[in-house]
């Protein structure tokens, strides 16, 4: 029989590792722990405090503390999965790759993942309920970007469908309205139909559907007529081509006309401004 004095360790029993310091700190706990030879200092969470029960002056026999130092290993790895989690809010995937960025062996993933799931942290389906509402309102992403960046995610395509069929076709107007109009404003003159596929570009791009976003150009063409101020680009353009082909001769109108057509103007409209100019 083992009889436990004063002293750490007797001859003829098991190893025992006795927890000599123990203070908090930054949110967890620093503890140092003497074996029969060494002291070692281990940075712990609260959590795998309160697994062993560990407190100042504890004995552990050498099979707990071999549990101990491997629960600690998978503790210190959570710690880092627990803080990315924390920083924003994650999707299986994104902690998935996070873990193999950290190269942890593919068998343990499904036990960190299932700790921040029993947490509450880990949420695929309000991940994508939140990203729909922040990328739909604040960045005005369409249901075409946004059902792409979740399936980049390797988010569940029902979950996908569910979050996105709550957007109205009124709402995905007035986004289409706003992103018009922020367009709109940067266009500087120029042959109005590549203003006119500029602007669907860059909505459609956006993530809208392509016949929503024609109703919208088609009400606002009167507006998209004034800004694009076709004629004066066209009086432009149209020197630069007169100066272009100064050396061949000017009556030669078949390149000075293709070369506005490349840039995109209607036959009729450079027809009709050609007709201005005397070539004689």
């Amino acid at each position: 029989m083992c009889i436990i004095s004063n002293c750490v360790f007797l001859k003829g029993c098991d190893i025992l590792y006795k927890i000599t310091n123990l203070k908090s700190y930054k949110k967890q706990y620093l503890i140092k722990i003497k074996g029969e030879k060494t002291e070692k200092e281990f940075k712990i969470s609260e959590e795998l405090l309160l697994e062993y029960r560990l407190v100042l002056g504890k004995e552990l026999n050498e099979k707990t503390y071999i549990s101990f130092q491997k629960a600690l290993d998978k503790d210190l790895i959570y710690q880092k999965v627990l803080h990315f989690a924390l920083y924003k809010q994650r999707s299986t995937y994104d902690i998935i790759e996070f873990l193999k960025r950290k190269n942890v062996h593919p068998d343990t993933f499904k036990y960190y993942l299932n700790k921040l799931r029993i947490s509450k942290i880990l949420d695929d389906e309000s991940y994508v309920n939140n990203y729909v509402l922040e990328a739909f309102e604040f960045k005005l992403y369409g249901p075409n970007k946004i059902r792409y960046d979740l399936e980049r995610k390797h988010i569940k395509e029902e979950l996908i469908n569910r979050a996105i069929s709550k957007i109205h076709e009124e709402k995905k107007l007035q986004n289409i309205e706003k992103l018009f109009i922020k367009k709109l404003q940067n266009i500087k003159p120029q042959p109005l139909t590549k203003t006119i596929n500029s602007i669907k570009a860059f909505i459609i791009k956006k993530g809208y559907d392509y016949q929503m976003v024609e109703t919208i150009i088609n009400s606002h063409m009167n507006e998209i007529q004034e800004k694009s101020n076709e004629l004066i680009s066209l009086e432009k353009d149209l020197i630069k081509a007169l100066k272009k082909y100064k050396d061949n001769d000017y009556k030669n109108r078949d390149k000075i006309m293709a070369f506005l057509l490349r840039k995109g103007y209607s036959y009729h409209t450079i027809k009709a401004k050609m007709g201005e100019i005397n070539y004689e």
